[in-house]
């Protein structure tokens, strides 16, 4: 038994290392989830105000295709 306690220790030493190391683990994941659904977060907010811009852009260029128009129709245009 005596000579089997140096094994024991190391095996316990070995079992607190990979411990730590699991913990370590589970913080980074936790770290690395909570980046991942800020970035989800920060696309949708992207998307919406891309979408706006787009929507705006599109009823700028009606509007000026309007004016155009009508802007020929008063014999102004070339």
């Amino acid at each position: 038994m005596i000579q089997d306690r140096p094994r024991l220790d190391r095996l316990e030493a070995e079992i607190g290392s990979q411990h730590t190391l699991n913990a370590s683990l589970r913080t980074s994941i936790e770290l690395l989830n909570n980046t991942v659904e800020s970035q989800r977060q920060e696309i949708a907010e992207l998307r919406a105000a891309t979408e706006a811009l787009l929507q705006t852009a599109q009823l700028h260029q009606s509007n000026i295709k309007l004016l155009s128009t009508e802007f020929c129709r008063d014999g102004h245009g070339v």
